[in-house]
Formats: C-alpha cells, sequence, structure tokens
C-alpha cells in the first residue's frame, strides 16, 4: 500500500519534456501569428495609396478639362488643336502622371449592336486623353475621357 501511494507522489509534476514540448508549440503559433499580423499590417496602407493615387489623377483630369473649357470659350474652331497641343508640350504631365492622347472616332457595328472605333481613314474628331500614374503597388491607374468640338 505504501509503495502504491509513493508512485502516485512523484507523478504531480510536469516533466521537463512536457515543458519543452509545450514552448516549442507556442513558438511556431506565436511565428504565425506574427506573420500573418505583420503582413496585415504592411497591406493596411494600401486603400489609402490608391485614394491619394486617384486623386491625383483626378486632379490632373481637371486641369486638362478646365483648359479645355478655357480654350473652348476663346477659340471654338480650334479647341482640340489646342489643347492636342498643350498636351503634347509636357503642360500635364508629372512626376507621377503621364498624360497622353489621340484623335478618335466611333462608328456602329450593326452585326454586334456596339460602337468601336473607326478605321484610320475616317476622319476623327473626338480627342481621347488619357492620364496613366503607376500606384506604389504597381497597379496602373487610368482616367479617360473624351472632348469633341461643340458645333
Amino acid at each position: 500500500m505504501k509503495e502504491v501511494i509513493k508512485e502516485k507522489q512523484g507523478q504531480n509534476g510536469v516533466t521537463l519534456l512536457e515543458i519543452i514540448v509545450t514552448l516549442v508549440v507556442g513558438a511556431i503559433f506565436a511565428v504565425m501569428v506574427i506573420q500573418y499580423m505583420g503582413s496585415s499590417m504592411l497591406r493596411s496602407t494600401d486603400p489609402l495609396v490608391m485614394a491619394q493615387d486617384s486623386a491625383s489623377l483626378t486632379a490632373v483630369m481637371e486641369k486638362v478639362t478646365a483648359d479645355y473649357k478655357r480654350l473652348h470659350a476663346d477659340d471654338n474652331e480650334n479647341v482640340l488643336m489646342n489643347l492636342k497641343a498643350r498636351i503634347d508640350s509636357g503642360t500635364y504631365n508629372t512626376n507621377e502622371c503621364e498624360v497622353e492622347n489621340a484623335y478618335v472616332q466611333f462608328v456602329y457595328d450593326a452585326e454586334n449592336d456596339r460602337y468601336d472605333e473607326a478605321p484610320d481613314d475616317v476622319k476623327k474628331e473626338i480627342l481621347k486623353v488619357t492620364a496613366t500614374r503607376i500606384s506604389a503597388s504597381d497597379v496602373p491607374l487610368k482616367i479617360v475621357s473624351l472632348f469633341t468640338r461643340i458645333y
């Protein structure tokens, strides 16, 4: 009877092996949590950066539109030519944004029930202006506006 009591008294504690296994499992879990939280923290600024990039693109396109309205009031006949010349000279390009332009025209494709860009031999009277910015996440953001002469 005394031997049975002594054996039970010796098993009350935690062995060194159990402590080591618990510490290793806890360390692995902690590393996983830290990696998850760290990557979440790094990506948490992405929406703000995208909003700032979008705002800078919008500001550039607003300048182009304001100049179009001003040029239109001054000389309606040459408004597109003058706006194209300003864009080609790099007036609106910044370190963050690049502005490109091209004349386009659209023709109706009855077979597919949609409008497509006209072939090169068609007179083009619409100025397509594209402002592009490569965001911090390497995603290109674009704003496209179409300008035409008002008759």
